[in-house]
């Protein structure tokens, strides 16, 4: 009998995550559930598959499409990404968890149906070690631009194999129209008629 090799091949559950946030600053404090207020400008936070170490098949597609809701909010295409573990490249730089990677990536938008694309440019993910663990944050500004319910959800490729992420749900109140001030009308003074004058006795 003929003993080979056993191959391990790590494939990646692809888990993305969804949530809404006001800033970077404040990205551990989630809208999801909440209210929006009209005119808010937050973000929504897309996070992205954790690729494992030491894989067997090279990372070549790592992107996030997202369909917002374009009649609730606008979208100027400001956005930033993130990686959110430390990732080993070829020549052996070290990106530390945080590390901005914007630049690393390209955006397609289409606001006329609200979809927005961020795709990790291929040369970046060539230049990932296969020994390297890889993960990252996208973060999409939008404002509140009309009062309602509204859902949102991405969906995130890797390598050929898409699948959604949660749905977040925020809800912003209709405006409610000032009431205008109680205005007094002033009264008219009461005008007491003069008293006739009775002539007296000739």
């Amino acid at each position: 009998a003929y003993v080979t090799e056993t191959v391990v091949n790590n494939v990646p559950k692809l888990d993305p995550k969804k949530d809404v946030v006001i800033d970077l600053t404040n990205k551990d404090q989630s809208l999801d559930g909440k209210e929006v207020a009209l005119g808010q400008v937050f973000n929504y936070r897309l996070t992205g598959a954790l690729i494992p170490a030491d894989r067997a098949t090279a990372l070549t597609d790592y992107s996030f499409s997202d369909d917002y809701d374009e009649a609730h909010d606008q979208y100027d295409g400001v956005y930033k990404a993130f990686v959110t573990v430390d990732v080993t490249l070829t020549d052996g730089t070290i990106l530390k968890a945080g590390t901005e990677v914007t630049r690393h990536t390209l955006q397609t938008v289409d606001t006329q149906s609200g979809q927005v694309a961020i795709h990790f440019d291929q040369g970046f993910l060539t230049s990932i070690s296969d020994q390297s663990t890889f993960q990252a944050d996208v973060y999409l500004q939008v404002k509140r631009i009309a009062a309602g319910e509204v859902e949102n959800t991405f969906v995130h490729t890797v390598n050929g194999v898409a699948i959604s992420s949660n749905t977040v749900r925020t809800t912003t109140p209709e405006p409610v129209e000032p009431t205008p001030p109680k205005q007094d009308v002033p009264t008219p003074p009461v005008q007491t008629p003069p008293t006739p004058q009775v002539p007296g006795p000739r």
